[in-house]
């Protein structure tokens, strides 16, 4: 496992909690409108139109966010894997938590009751056993 390879896990989280946020922005305006969805086309553009509009782009949003989560399971899976396999368990813990959980360097030293320093010289030694 390479380093830009656990970058892009990185990325891949943050990518799908930002589609999740957006397709909650667009369920919220659709609650929000109080206008039917229309079952029926018509010629002229209705607030009905613009509702199936948002509607479709939601289904869009929904179908990119499952494929980006098979995704980012599978990439998830493999460093587990390799991080499985590392000498010591704070080793796992401080990846663990970084890579495959998305918490923030702060919130891995805090949880495993390290400093911030720690948990960099810890993620260090890590990248060396496993890339």
């Amino acid at each position: 496992m390479t380093k830009e390879e656990l970058r892009k896990i990185r990325r891949m989280i943050v990518e799908v909690e930002a589609k999740k946020r957006q397709r909650e922005e667009l369920y919220y305006r659709v609650a929000g409108s109080g206008i039917p969805i229309k079952t029926t086309w018509v010629q002229e553009s209705t607030p009905g139109d613009k509702m199936a509009a948002v509607m479709a782009e939601v289904a869009d949003l929904d179908a990119s966010i499952r494929h980006d989560i098979r995704v980012l399971v599978a990439a998830q899976m493999k460093a587990k894997e390799e991080f499985e396999k590392l000498s010591r368990p704070e080793l796992v813990a401080i990846m663990t938590d970084y890579y495959l959980n998305g918490y923030t360097w702060e919130r891995t030293a805090y949880l495993n009751g390290f400093s911030v320093q720690h948990v960099y010289r810890l993620h260090g030694e890590a990248l060396k056993e496993i890339c």
